[in-house]
Protein backbone atom coordinates (compact mmCIF):
# COMPACT_ATOMS: atom_id res chain seq x y z
CA UNK A 1 0.00 0.00 0.00
CA UNK A 2 2.64 2.33 0.85
CA UNK A 3 4.58 1.50 -2.54
CA UNK A 4 0.84 2.93 -4.12
CA UNK A 5 1.16 6.13 -2.51
CA UNK A 6 4.73 6.83 -3.51
CA UNK A 7 4.03 6.12 -6.77
CA UNK A 8 0.94 8.16 -7.11
CA UNK A 9 3.41 11.12 -5.03
CA UNK A 10 6.04 10.63 -7.61
CA UNK A 11 3.78 10.63 -10.78
CA UNK A 12 2.25 14.14 -9.19
CA UNK A 13 5.84 15.32 -8.56
CA UNK A 14 6.51 14.80 -12.20
CA UNK A 15 3.32 16.45 -13.99
CA UNK A 16 4.02 19.49 -11.49
CA UNK A 17 7.51 19.83 -13.28
CA UNK A 18 6.73 19.10 -16.66
CA UNK A 19 3.98 21.63 -16.48
CA UNK A 20 6.70 24.08 -15.23
CA UNK A 21 9.14 23.61 -17.77
CA UNK A 22 6.05 23.85 -20.45
CA UNK A 23 4.89 27.09 -19.17
CA UNK A 24 8.58 28.38 -19.35
CA UNK A 25 7.92 32.23 -19.63
CA UNK A 26 9.70 34.63 -21.93
CA UNK A 27 10.42 38.51 -21.95
CA UNK A 28 12.58 40.70 -23.96
CA UNK A 29 12.12 44.13 -25.16
CA UNK A 30 11.58 45.15 -28.92
CA UNK A 31 13.07 48.16 -30.74
CA UNK A 32 13.12 50.25 -34.45
CA UNK A 33 16.71 49.00 -36.10
CA UNK A 34 16.94 52.40 -37.58
CA UNK A 35 15.70 54.83 -34.53
CA UNK A 36 16.58 52.71 -31.89
CA UNK A 37 12.78 53.50 -30.18
CA UNK A 38 10.60 51.43 -28.75
CA UNK A 39 7.82 49.50 -30.49
CA UNK A 40 4.49 49.09 -29.04
CA UNK A 41 1.93 47.00 -30.51
CA UNK A 42 3.78 43.98 -32.39
CA UNK A 43 2.72 40.38 -31.88
CA UNK A 44 4.89 37.79 -30.31
CA UNK A 45 3.83 34.27 -30.49
CA UNK A 46 5.12 30.59 -30.74
CA UNK A 47 5.42 28.89 -33.95
CA UNK A 48 1.99 26.63 -34.40
CA UNK A 49 0.42 28.49 -31.50
CA UNK A 50 -2.76 31.04 -31.89
CA UNK A 51 -1.73 32.54 -29.10
CA UNK A 52 -0.06 35.81 -29.36
CA UNK A 53 1.01 38.77 -26.92
CA UNK A 54 1.26 42.51 -27.51
CA UNK A 55 4.34 44.74 -26.57
CA UNK A 56 3.92 47.26 -24.45
CA UNK A 57 4.17 50.95 -25.54
CA UNK A 58 8.26 50.80 -24.08
CA UNK A 59 8.57 47.92 -26.13
CA UNK A 60 8.55 45.17 -23.29
CA UNK A 61 6.73 42.11 -23.40
CA UNK A 62 6.29 38.45 -21.96
CA UNK A 63 4.86 35.33 -23.16
CA UNK A 64 4.68 31.82 -21.68
CA UNK A 65 5.64 29.03 -24.09
CA UNK A 66 3.07 26.20 -23.67
CA UNK A 67 4.06 23.91 -26.37
CA UNK A 68 7.22 22.58 -27.21
CA UNK A 69 8.31 24.53 -30.11
CA UNK A 70 11.33 27.16 -29.61
CA UNK A 71 10.43 29.44 -32.33
CA UNK A 72 9.17 32.91 -31.56
CA UNK A 73 7.88 34.61 -34.52
CA UNK A 74 7.50 38.92 -33.97
CA UNK A 75 5.05 40.82 -36.74
CA UNK A 76 4.16 44.34 -37.01
CA UNK A 77 2.59 46.22 -39.70
CA UNK A 78 5.51 48.17 -40.56
CA UNK A 79 8.38 46.35 -39.84
CA UNK A 80 9.43 42.74 -41.63
CA UNK A 81 8.72 39.59 -39.65
CA UNK A 82 11.17 38.28 -37.09
CA UNK A 83 11.78 34.78 -35.44
CA UNK A 84 14.01 33.51 -32.91
CA UNK A 85 14.91 30.27 -31.37
CA UNK A 86 14.43 30.65 -27.45
CA UNK A 87 17.42 27.98 -27.06
CA UNK A 88 19.78 30.40 -28.55
CA UNK A 89 19.14 33.28 -25.66
CA UNK A 90 19.74 32.97 -21.89
CA UNK A 91 17.70 35.32 -20.00
CA UNK A 92 15.76 38.24 -21.57
CA UNK A 93 15.37 38.34 -25.81
CA UNK A 94 16.57 41.96 -27.26
CA UNK A 95 14.91 42.37 -30.34
CA UNK A 96 15.45 44.69 -33.39
CA UNK A 97 12.94 44.69 -36.17
CA UNK A 98 13.44 46.47 -39.46
CA UNK A 99 11.16 48.42 -40.87
CA UNK A 100 9.48 48.05 -44.36
CA UNK A 101 7.51 51.40 -44.53
CA UNK A 102 8.64 53.55 -47.52
CA UNK A 103 7.61 56.72 -48.44
CA UNK A 104 7.29 58.37 -51.61
CA UNK A 105 8.92 61.77 -53.12
CA UNK A 106 5.91 63.41 -51.46
CA UNK A 107 6.27 62.16 -47.61
CA UNK A 108 3.30 59.68 -47.78
CA UNK A 109 3.81 56.54 -46.48
CA UNK A 110 3.46 53.61 -49.73
CA UNK A 111 3.13 49.69 -49.84
CA UNK A 112 5.96 47.81 -51.14
CA UNK A 113 6.74 44.68 -52.59
CA UNK A 114 10.69 42.76 -53.81
CA UNK A 115 10.91 42.52 -57.42
CA UNK A 116 12.59 39.70 -59.29
CA UNK A 117 15.00 41.21 -61.66
CA UNK A 118 15.29 38.59 -65.04
CA UNK A 119 16.40 38.70 -68.61
CA UNK A 120 13.17 37.79 -70.42
CA UNK A 121 14.32 36.79 -73.85
CA UNK A 122 16.69 39.46 -74.13
CA UNK A 123 14.90 42.02 -72.35
CA UNK A 124 15.04 43.27 -69.15
CA UNK A 125 11.95 42.33 -66.92
CA UNK A 126 11.61 43.30 -62.67
CA UNK A 127 8.23 41.71 -61.37
CA UNK A 128 6.44 41.27 -57.69
CA UNK A 129 6.62 38.05 -56.42
CA UNK A 130 3.26 37.89 -56.90
CA UNK A 131 3.49 38.52 -60.49
CA UNK A 132 1.01 41.55 -59.93
CA UNK A 133 3.23 44.45 -60.94
CA UNK A 134 5.81 43.87 -63.62
CA UNK A 135 8.17 46.29 -65.68
CA UNK A 136 10.21 46.46 -68.66
CA UNK A 137 12.36 47.91 -71.07
CA UNK A 138 11.77 47.79 -74.92
CA UNK A 139 14.74 49.08 -76.92
CA UNK A 140 15.89 48.95 -80.20
CA UNK A 141 18.19 50.26 -82.44
CA UNK A 142 17.83 50.00 -86.47
CA UNK A 143 21.31 51.19 -88.71
CA UNK A 144 20.32 51.24 -91.96
CA UNK A 145 22.42 51.86 -95.32
CA UNK A 146 21.85 52.42 -98.65
CA UNK A 147 23.28 52.21 -102.87
CA UNK A 148 21.56 53.52 -105.01
CA UNK A 149 21.60 53.03 -108.70
CA UNK A 150 20.23 56.11 -110.29
CA UNK A 151 20.52 57.29 -113.89
CA UNK A 152 23.12 60.27 -112.61
CA UNK A 153 26.69 61.06 -114.32
CA UNK A 154 28.73 62.33 -112.36
CA UNK A 155 30.97 63.50 -115.41
CA UNK A 156 28.59 65.90 -116.50
CA UNK A 157 27.39 68.89 -114.64
CA UNK A 158 24.19 69.42 -112.61
CA UNK A 159 22.60 71.41 -115.06
CA UNK A 160 23.80 69.03 -118.15
CA UNK A 161 22.14 65.95 -115.67
CA UNK A 162 19.38 68.15 -115.60
CA UNK A 163 18.88 68.65 -119.48
CA UNK A 164 19.32 64.97 -119.64
CA UNK A 165 16.89 63.92 -116.92
CA UNK A 166 19.18 61.90 -114.58
CA UNK A 167 18.85 62.32 -110.86
CA UNK A 168 21.20 62.07 -108.30
CA UNK A 169 19.73 60.00 -105.16
CA UNK A 170 22.67 60.15 -102.16
CA UNK A 171 23.76 56.93 -100.89
CA UNK A 172 24.65 56.00 -97.46
CA UNK A 173 26.67 53.91 -95.81
CA UNK A 174 25.27 53.77 -92.83
CA UNK A 175 22.32 55.55 -91.01
CA UNK A 176 20.66 55.84 -87.45
CA UNK A 177 17.21 54.90 -89.22
CA UNK A 178 15.41 54.14 -85.75
CA UNK A 179 16.57 54.74 -82.23
CA UNK A 180 13.61 53.42 -79.63
CA UNK A 181 13.66 53.60 -75.86
CA UNK A 182 10.46 52.14 -74.31
CA UNK A 183 8.87 51.70 -70.43
CA UNK A 184 6.82 48.97 -70.40
CA UNK A 185 4.51 47.97 -66.97
CA UNK A 186 1.73 46.22 -65.93
CA UNK A 187 0.59 47.51 -62.67
CA UNK A 188 -1.94 45.25 -61.33
CA UNK A 189 -5.58 44.50 -61.53
CA UNK A 190 -5.10 44.32 -64.98
CA UNK A 191 -4.11 47.96 -65.84
CA UNK A 192 -0.97 48.57 -68.46
CA UNK A 193 0.91 51.60 -69.38
CA UNK A 194 3.18 52.41 -72.00
CA UNK A 195 5.51 55.10 -73.13
CA UNK A 196 7.53 54.81 -76.27
CA UNK A 197 10.37 57.43 -77.86
CA UNK A 198 12.07 57.55 -81.12
CA UNK A 199 15.30 60.00 -81.07
CA UNK A 200 16.20 59.34 -84.93
CA UNK A 201 17.78 62.68 -86.50
CA UNK A 202 18.77 63.93 -82.36
CA UNK A 203 15.06 64.58 -82.19
CA UNK A 204 12.50 63.29 -79.71
CA UNK A 205 9.46 62.01 -81.48
CA UNK A 206 6.24 60.78 -79.07
CA UNK A 207 5.63 57.49 -80.30
CA UNK A 208 3.41 55.23 -77.82
CA UNK A 209 1.76 56.66 -74.81
CA UNK A 210 -0.75 55.05 -73.63
CA UNK A 211 -2.77 53.44 -70.37
CA UNK A 212 -4.44 50.01 -71.48
CA UNK A 213 -7.81 48.59 -69.11
CA UNK A 214 -7.92 44.12 -69.74
CA UNK A 215 -10.71 42.87 -69.45
CA UNK A 216 -11.03 38.77 -68.13
CA UNK A 217 -8.52 36.71 -65.93
CA UNK A 218 -5.17 37.86 -65.60
CA UNK A 219 -2.78 36.65 -68.19
CA UNK A 220 -5.84 35.41 -70.34
CA UNK A 221 -7.91 38.71 -71.22
CA UNK A 222 -10.46 38.91 -73.67
CA UNK A 223 -10.40 43.08 -74.50
CA UNK A 224 -9.06 45.94 -73.74
CA UNK A 225 -9.26 49.46 -73.81
CA UNK A 226 -7.02 52.27 -74.30
CA UNK A 227 -6.62 56.22 -74.30
CA UNK A 228 -3.50 57.67 -75.24
CA UNK A 229 -1.35 57.79 -78.30
CA UNK A 230 -0.96 54.55 -79.88
CA UNK A 231 -1.70 53.25 -83.85
CA UNK A 232 -4.97 53.44 -84.97
CA UNK A 233 -6.13 50.09 -85.98
CA UNK A 234 -6.53 49.33 -89.95
CA UNK A 235 -4.39 47.48 -91.88
CA UNK A 236 -1.89 44.15 -91.44
CA UNK A 237 1.12 46.44 -92.18
CA UNK A 238 -0.21 49.11 -89.85
CA UNK A 239 -0.68 47.47 -86.84
CA UNK A 240 2.94 45.14 -87.26
CA UNK A 241 5.45 46.39 -85.22
CA UNK A 242 8.53 47.29 -87.64
CA UNK A 243 10.86 44.72 -86.07
CA UNK A 244 8.42 42.09 -87.36
CA UNK A 245 8.86 43.56 -90.86
CA UNK A 246 10.25 40.81 -93.90
CA UNK A 247 11.24 43.88 -96.29
CA UNK A 248 13.13 46.92 -94.73
CA UNK A 249 10.41 49.15 -95.02
CA UNK A 250 6.51 49.17 -95.01
CA UNK A 251 4.83 49.04 -98.47
CA UNK A 252 3.43 52.48 -100.00
CA UNK A 253 0.07 51.88 -99.02
CA UNK A 254 0.49 52.25 -95.62
CA UNK A 255 0.81 55.77 -96.38
CA UNK A 256 -2.82 55.95 -96.70
CA UNK A 257 -3.28 54.34 -93.06
CA UNK A 258 -3.84 56.73 -90.11
CA UNK A 259 -0.81 55.93 -88.04
CA UNK A 260 -0.42 57.36 -84.67
CA UNK A 261 -2.89 59.39 -83.40
CA UNK A 262 -4.14 60.40 -79.74
CA UNK A 263 -7.65 58.56 -79.04
CA UNK A 264 -9.02 56.30 -77.53
CA UNK A 265 -9.37 52.70 -78.70
CA UNK A 266 -11.81 49.20 -77.84
CA UNK A 267 -10.36 45.96 -79.19
CA UNK A 268 -11.87 42.19 -78.71
CA UNK A 269 -10.53 38.91 -79.23
CA UNK A 270 -10.69 35.07 -79.46
CA UNK A 271 -8.92 32.36 -81.35
CA UNK A 272 -11.48 32.95 -84.22
CA UNK A 273 -11.24 36.54 -84.56
CA UNK A 274 -10.39 40.11 -83.44
CA UNK A 275 -12.17 43.09 -83.89
CA UNK A 276 -10.97 46.56 -83.23
CA UNK A 277 -12.41 50.46 -83.23
CA UNK A 278 -10.99 53.81 -82.18
CA UNK A 279 -11.88 57.16 -82.20
CA UNK A 280 -9.16 60.10 -82.52
CA UNK A 281 -7.65 63.16 -82.97
CA UNK A 282 -4.14 64.73 -83.79
CA UNK A 283 -0.87 63.01 -83.01
CA UNK A 284 1.46 64.38 -80.30
CA UNK A 285 3.49 67.66 -81.79
CA UNK A 286 6.87 66.70 -81.72
CA UNK A 287 9.99 69.49 -82.19
CA UNK A 288 9.66 68.54 -86.39
CA UNK A 289 6.39 69.77 -86.25
CA UNK A 290 6.68 73.14 -84.74
CA UNK A 291 9.16 74.18 -86.83
CA UNK A 292 7.40 73.11 -90.10
CA UNK A 293 3.90 74.29 -88.85
CA UNK A 294 1.69 76.91 -88.28
CA UNK A 295 3.06 78.55 -84.98
CA UNK A 296 -0.86 79.48 -84.26
CA UNK A 297 -1.96 75.88 -83.40
CA UNK A 298 -4.59 75.77 -81.47
CA UNK A 299 -4.95 79.61 -80.15
CA UNK A 300 -7.74 80.44 -82.26
CA UNK A 301 -10.73 78.63 -84.20
CA UNK A 302 -10.96 78.06 -87.99
CA UNK A 303 -14.05 79.69 -90.04
CA UNK A 304 -14.72 77.58 -92.49
CA UNK A 305 -16.89 80.39 -94.26
CA UNK A 306 -14.10 82.39 -95.60
CA UNK A 307 -11.91 80.30 -98.11
CA UNK A 308 -8.90 82.53 -97.91
CA UNK A 309 -8.13 82.64 -94.29
CA UNK A 310 -6.43 85.12 -94.69
CA UNK A 311 -6.20 87.44 -91.31
CA UNK A 312 -8.52 85.38 -89.49
CA UNK A 313 -6.23 82.09 -89.06
CA UNK A 314 -4.92 81.89 -85.71
CA UNK A 315 -4.97 77.83 -85.37
CA UNK A 316 -6.92 75.12 -86.42
CA UNK A 317 -9.70 72.54 -85.62
CA UNK A 318 -8.08 69.54 -84.83
CA UNK A 319 -8.59 66.55 -86.10
CA UNK A 320 -11.85 64.05 -86.05
CA UNK A 321 -11.14 60.55 -87.16
CA UNK A 322 -12.51 57.19 -86.63
CA UNK A 323 -10.41 53.62 -87.50
CA UNK A 324 -11.25 50.14 -87.31
CA UNK A 325 -9.95 46.66 -88.18
CA UNK A 326 -12.00 43.24 -88.36
CA UNK A 327 -10.19 39.78 -88.38
CA UNK A 328 -11.84 36.25 -89.25
CA UNK A 329 -9.46 33.53 -88.66
CA UNK A 330 -10.20 30.22 -90.76
CA UNK A 331 -7.25 28.21 -89.49
CA UNK A 332 -5.29 29.36 -86.62
CA UNK A 333 -3.07 26.64 -85.25
CA UNK A 334 0.47 26.43 -84.37
CA UNK A 335 2.21 26.69 -87.31
CA UNK A 336 -0.63 27.09 -89.82
CA UNK A 337 -3.04 30.14 -90.59
CA UNK A 338 -5.62 32.00 -92.95
CA UNK A 339 -6.75 34.71 -91.76
CA UNK A 340 -8.93 37.58 -93.32
CA UNK A 341 -9.49 41.14 -92.53
CA UNK A 342 -10.92 44.42 -93.59
CA UNK A 343 -11.03 48.12 -92.37
CA UNK A 344 -12.06 51.07 -92.57
CA UNK A 345 -11.36 54.55 -91.26
CA UNK A 346 -12.37 58.06 -91.99
CA UNK A 347 -10.63 61.22 -90.47
CA UNK A 348 -10.66 65.51 -91.13
CA UNK A 349 -7.23 66.58 -92.60
CA UNK A 350 -5.16 67.24 -89.73
CA UNK A 351 -4.42 71.28 -89.91
CA UNK A 352 -1.63 72.44 -88.18
CA UNK A 353 0.40 72.41 -90.71
CA UNK A 354 -1.66 72.95 -93.90
CA UNK A 355 -4.46 75.55 -93.07
CA UNK A 356 -5.77 75.38 -96.70
CA UNK A 357 -7.21 71.85 -95.22
CA UNK A 358 -4.73 69.75 -97.51
CA UNK A 359 -4.13 65.74 -97.15
CA UNK A 360 -0.77 65.11 -98.62
CA UNK A 361 0.49 61.63 -99.35
CA UNK A 362 4.13 61.43 -99.77
CA UNK A 363 5.05 57.54 -99.34
CA UNK A 364 8.65 57.88 -100.63
CA UNK A 365 10.21 54.98 -102.14
CA UNK A 366 10.01 52.64 -99.46
CA UNK A 367 13.27 53.44 -98.52
CA UNK A 368 14.11 55.89 -95.66
CA UNK A 369 17.97 56.14 -95.89
CA UNK A 370 17.51 58.74 -99.18
CA UNK A 371 13.86 60.50 -98.19
CA UNK A 372 13.38 61.97 -101.63
CA UNK A 373 10.11 62.05 -102.57
CA UNK A 374 8.30 61.31 -106.44
CA UNK A 375 5.01 60.20 -106.19
CA UNK A 376 3.52 62.82 -104.22
CA UNK A 377 -0.01 64.07 -104.23
CA UNK A 378 -0.95 67.49 -102.38
CA UNK A 379 -4.91 67.60 -101.82
CA UNK A 380 -6.24 71.24 -100.66
CA UNK A 381 -9.73 71.71 -99.52
CA UNK A 382 -10.58 68.23 -98.15
CA UNK A 383 -13.72 67.41 -96.32
CA UNK A 384 -12.50 64.32 -94.89
CA UNK A 385 -10.13 61.33 -96.16
CA UNK A 386 -11.93 57.76 -96.56
CA UNK A 387 -9.79 54.45 -96.52
CA UNK A 388 -11.39 50.90 -96.91
CA UNK A 389 -8.82 47.90 -97.21
CA UNK A 390 -8.95 44.34 -97.40
CA UNK A 391 -6.13 41.76 -96.07
CA UNK A 392 -5.17 38.39 -95.79
CA UNK A 393 -3.04 36.39 -94.77
CA UNK A 394 -1.32 32.30 -95.18
CA UNK A 395 1.11 30.62 -93.05
CA UNK A 396 1.86 27.19 -93.67
CA UNK A 397 4.80 25.98 -91.42
CA UNK A 398 8.26 27.52 -92.98
CA UNK A 399 5.91 29.76 -95.43
CA UNK A 400 3.73 32.77 -95.31
CA UNK A 401 1.74 34.80 -97.77
CA UNK A 402 0.38 38.09 -97.41
CA UNK A 403 -1.21 40.94 -99.30
CA UNK A 404 -3.34 44.18 -98.90
CA UNK A 405 -5.73 46.57 -101.33
CA UNK A 406 -6.26 49.63 -100.20
CA UNK A 407 -8.91 52.13 -101.75
CA UNK A 408 -8.26 56.19 -100.57
CA UNK A 409 -11.24 58.50 -101.25
CA UNK A 410 -10.91 62.57 -100.46
CA UNK A 411 -14.38 64.04 -100.07
CA UNK A 412 -14.35 67.89 -101.06
CA UNK A 413 -15.82 71.01 -99.02
CA UNK A 414 -16.87 72.79 -102.60
CA UNK A 415 -19.39 70.01 -103.04
CA UNK A 416 -16.80 68.17 -106.23
CA UNK A 417 -16.91 64.99 -107.05
CA UNK A 418 -14.77 63.27 -104.55
CA UNK A 419 -10.84 62.32 -105.57
CA UNK A 420 -9.81 58.68 -105.39
CA UNK A 421 -6.25 57.04 -105.04
CA UNK A 422 -4.99 52.73 -104.62
CA UNK A 423 -2.62 50.87 -104.17
CA UNK A 424 -2.10 47.14 -103.06
CA UNK A 425 0.92 44.64 -102.40
CA UNK A 426 1.44 41.61 -102.30
CA UNK A 427 4.42 39.74 -100.34
CA UNK A 428 5.32 36.38 -99.41
CA UNK A 429 8.75 34.57 -96.87
CA UNK A 430 10.02 31.20 -96.50
CA UNK A 431 12.65 30.42 -93.57
CA UNK A 432 15.37 28.44 -95.04
CA UNK A 433 16.03 27.06 -91.88
CA UNK A 434 12.75 25.63 -91.41
CA UNK A 435 10.82 27.53 -87.89
CA UNK A 436 7.02 28.88 -88.40
CA UNK A 437 5.79 31.98 -88.10
CA UNK A 438 4.53 32.84 -85.44
CA UNK A 439 1.03 34.92 -85.00
CA UNK A 440 -0.66 36.71 -82.63
CA UNK A 441 -4.35 36.62 -83.06
CA UNK A 442 -5.13 39.47 -80.10
CA UNK A 443 -3.21 41.79 -82.87
CA UNK A 444 -4.01 40.28 -85.50
CA UNK A 445 -0.02 40.48 -86.42
CA UNK A 446 2.59 37.81 -87.29
CA UNK A 447 5.61 38.71 -84.93
CA UNK A 448 9.18 37.40 -84.24
CA UNK A 449 10.68 34.46 -85.73
CA UNK A 450 12.47 32.22 -83.21
CA UNK A 451 15.40 30.53 -84.52
CA UNK A 452 15.77 26.76 -83.29
CA UNK A 453 19.19 26.56 -83.00
CA UNK A 454 22.66 28.23 -82.04
CA UNK A 455 23.26 28.89 -85.92
CA UNK A 456 20.35 31.69 -86.19
CA UNK A 457 17.63 31.66 -89.38
CA UNK A 458 17.86 32.28 -92.88
CA UNK A 459 15.09 33.51 -94.76
CA UNK A 460 14.16 34.93 -98.02
CA UNK A 461 11.18 37.44 -98.75
CA UNK A 462 9.47 39.00 -101.85
CA UNK A 463 7.13 41.99 -102.46
CA UNK A 464 5.33 43.84 -105.14
CA UNK A 465 3.83 46.84 -104.34
CA UNK A 466 1.59 49.53 -106.07
CA UNK A 467 -0.11 52.62 -105.53
CA UNK A 468 -1.88 55.09 -107.49
CA UNK A 469 -2.05 59.05 -107.03
CA UNK A 470 -3.35 60.08 -110.38
CA UNK A 471 -6.95 61.22 -110.53
CA UNK A 472 -6.98 62.50 -114.40
CA UNK A 473 -11.24 63.31 -114.26
CA UNK A 474 -10.32 66.00 -110.64
CA UNK A 475 -6.81 67.02 -112.61
CA UNK A 476 -4.64 64.88 -109.74
CA UNK A 477 -1.37 64.28 -110.77
CA UNK A 478 0.51 62.69 -108.09
CA UNK A 479 2.20 59.42 -110.24
CA UNK A 480 1.77 56.09 -110.03
CA UNK A 481 5.05 53.59 -109.39
CA UNK A 482 5.15 50.13 -109.39
CA UNK A 483 7.96 48.74 -106.57
CA UNK A 484 9.27 44.99 -106.82
CA UNK A 485 11.65 43.99 -103.82
CA UNK A 486 13.89 41.24 -103.08
CA UNK A 487 14.79 40.14 -98.91
CA UNK A 488 17.30 38.10 -97.30
CA UNK A 489 16.87 38.32 -93.61
CA UNK A 490 18.94 36.59 -90.87
CA UNK A 491 17.78 36.02 -87.66
CA UNK A 492 21.07 35.61 -85.52
CA UNK A 493 18.97 35.41 -82.13
CA UNK A 494 16.22 36.43 -80.91
CA UNK A 495 17.29 39.69 -80.10
CA UNK A 496 19.79 40.68 -83.07
CA UNK A 497 18.37 40.59 -87.27
CA UNK A 498 20.59 41.25 -90.22
CA UNK A 499 18.56 42.53 -93.78
CA UNK A 500 19.34 43.18 -97.39
CA UNK A 501 16.95 44.23 -99.86
CA UNK A 502 16.57 44.63 -103.33
CA UNK A 503 14.30 47.16 -105.19
CA UNK A 504 13.36 48.52 -108.46
CA UNK A 505 11.08 51.18 -108.85
CA UNK A 506 9.15 52.21 -111.76
CA UNK A 507 7.84 55.44 -111.74
CA UNK A 508 5.31 57.05 -114.50
CA UNK A 509 6.34 60.48 -115.54
CA UNK A 510 3.82 61.91 -113.23
CA UNK A 511 5.82 61.02 -110.15
CA UNK A 512 8.30 64.10 -109.99
CA UNK A 513 7.61 65.17 -106.57
CA UNK A 514 4.67 67.24 -106.83
CA UNK A 515 6.74 69.62 -109.34
CA UNK A 516 10.58 69.69 -107.34
CA UNK A 517 11.91 67.35 -110.07
CA UNK A 518 9.94 68.37 -113.22
CA UNK A 519 12.32 69.23 -114.48
CA UNK A 520 14.39 66.15 -114.93
CA UNK A 521 11.12 64.02 -116.05
CA UNK A 522 11.04 64.15 -119.58
CA UNK A 523 7.79 64.33 -121.27
CA UNK A 524 8.86 61.30 -123.43
CA UNK A 525 9.84 59.94 -121.41
CA UNK A 526 8.08 57.38 -118.49
CA UNK A 527 8.89 58.78 -115.43
CA UNK A 528 12.22 58.01 -113.26
CA UNK A 529 12.88 54.72 -112.56
CA UNK A 530 15.81 53.03 -110.60
CA UNK A 531 16.67 50.04 -108.13
CA UNK A 532 18.49 49.91 -105.03
CA UNK A 533 20.40 47.96 -102.79
CA UNK A 534 19.67 48.58 -99.07
CA UNK A 535 20.55 46.84 -95.47
CA UNK A 536 19.61 47.23 -91.87
CA UNK A 537 21.46 46.05 -88.63
CA UNK A 538 18.71 45.74 -85.84
CA UNK A 539 19.34 44.73 -82.21
CA UNK A 540 16.02 44.36 -79.45
CA UNK A 541 16.61 44.75 -76.02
Amino acid sequence: MRGTYRFMIFLLLMAITGTTIAQESITGKIVDSETGKAIEGASIRFQGSKMEVLSKNDGTFSIQNTGSTKILIFNHADYDEFRVNTDDYKGQIDVILTTNVRFNQYGQKVSRQELIVESRGGFIAFESKDKNYKLWLDNRVYLDGATYFDNYDHNLTPDENKLAGQIDVPSQLLKLRRMRFAVKANVGDNWYAEIDFDFDGNMVDIKDVYLRKYFGEAGKPWAQLRIGQFRMPQGMQQTTTSRYLKIIERASVAEFNPNRRIGIGWASWNTSYMFSAAVHTEETRNQHDQLEGDANYFKGSFDEDIPSNEGIMQGAQPMKGFSSRAAYYIINDPGKLISLSGGYSIRTPGLYKHPDSRIKYDPKDETKVSELEFTVAKVGGVKTATNINFDAAISFGPWRMTGEYHFNRLAMKAGSDPINFSGFYVQSAYLLTGENHPWNYREGEFTQVKAENKGGAWEVAARYSYINLNDFDHGIRGGQKGQFSLGLNYYASRNVKFMLNYSYVDHDRYSNGAGDYADYILESGTGFDYSMLIWRCEIDF
